[in-house]
């Protein structure tokens, strides 16, 4: 993205004009993707906690919201590392948690639901038929020990970098608020769980 103002300057009114309809569609795909994410939590609180939807949708909001502002309030006092809060962020919500919730879910699904459990679900309503060997093998087996070798290479040598290290006070902050929005997160979602199939649970199914 950072190369295209320069090749769109040197279009002169074509480049302009592209460069306008470009960086306008990708401002309309982040704030459409920014929408859905918060209608997630929104239809969690509505369906699962029985909040009114404008309710749940300023929750929603509250929650984006105290995790995003410290960016800018850091930005704004100009301290010695403007992006320690946003580089922390990203690299363990957007880099590491990736690998941890994936593997959590692999363990879920596949271990703890069982194999048998999961391929018949996964192939309700589906028109393409993975074979029985393949889903146990693959996502059974090879996933989960590739999420494991990945996880651990990638927390030894990550947590070497600059990006892992807090060095202000909103690092620390960052560091806070990713850990307290995972449980958050945890917390939430297993109380909708239970909610919505406690039938299921309480029977064992």
């Amino acid at each position: 993205v950072s190369a295209l103002p320069p090749l769109f300057g040197r279009l002169v009114i074509i480049g302009a004009l592209g460069g306008f309809l470009w960086f306008s569609l990708l401002w309309f795909a982040g704030v459409t993707s920014a929408i859905a994410l918060v209608n997630v939590i929104t239809a969690i609180f509505e369906e699962d906690f029985n909040i009114v939807r404008r309710k749940g949708a300023w929750i929603a909001f509250a929650i984006v919201f105290l995790t995003g502002v410290f960016v800018n309030i850091e930005g704004a006092m100009k301290t010695k590392e403007l992006t320690d809060y946003l580089d922390l962020a990203d690299f363990y919500a957007g880099s590491l948690l990736l690998l941890v919730v994936a593997l959590i879910e692999v363990i879920a699904v596949l271990w703890l639901w069982g194999i048998s459990e999961s391929y018949k679900e996964m192939h309700k309503g589906a028109f393409i038929t993975v074979p029985k060997w393949y889903w146990t093998i693959v996502a059974g087996v090879i996933a989960p020990i590739y999420l494991i070798v990945m996880l651990v290479w990638f927390t030894v040598t990550g947590a070497l970098t600059a990006a892992a290290r807090p060095d202000n006070i909103f690092g620390w902050i960052a560091v806070v608020m990713l850990i307290a929005m995972f449980i958050l997160g945890l917390a939430i979602n297993k109380i909708a769980l239970y909610r919505r199939y406690s039938r299921e649970i309480a029977g064992g199914e």
